[in-house]
């Protein structure tokens, strides 16, 4: 159950990302087809990443000394996004879009996963 929670969480946090991005560039209107060009490279990256840094494992995922896993996670898997993202659009990867990604991503998913972790103990103190 907590692993589920965790995959939509930090779904909907890289959508969040997503969007702000494109809304930041006002290009919003870009549309869900554009959208998914720096959605699922994130996604995948994060997902691939992520699972080696152990980002998903309960014991880490419950614990506070645990909470820098998922920031070092996304910074180490912003450059693969970058790369996959370059290679869907058929462009360069630009280094400045893969350092503001991956720092906006990562501490965005720290941030979600900081929040999951509040409410996790407070639902256990109850």
């Amino acid at each position: 159950m907590n692993r589920a929670i965790l995959i939509i969480g930090d779904s909907i946090t890289l959508l969040l990302v997503t969007l702000f991005g494109f809304s930041f560039h006002e290009n919003l209107d870009a549309g869900p087809a554009r959208w998914a060009s720096t959605f699922v490279p994130l996604g995948v990256s994060w997902a691939i990443l992520g699972l080696h840094l152990g980002v998903f494992r309960v014991p880490f995922v419950l614990s506070w000394s645990q909470l820098w896993r998922p920031f070092w996670a996304m910074a180490l898997a912003a450059p693969l996004a970058g790369l996959l993202r370059g290679l869907w659009l058929g462009g360069v990867v630009l280094p400045a879009f893969v350092l503001i990604i991956g720092g906006i991503s990562a501490l965005a998913l720290t941030l979600w996963r900081a929040c999951f972790l509040l409410i996790k103990r407070w639902m256990n103190s109850v």
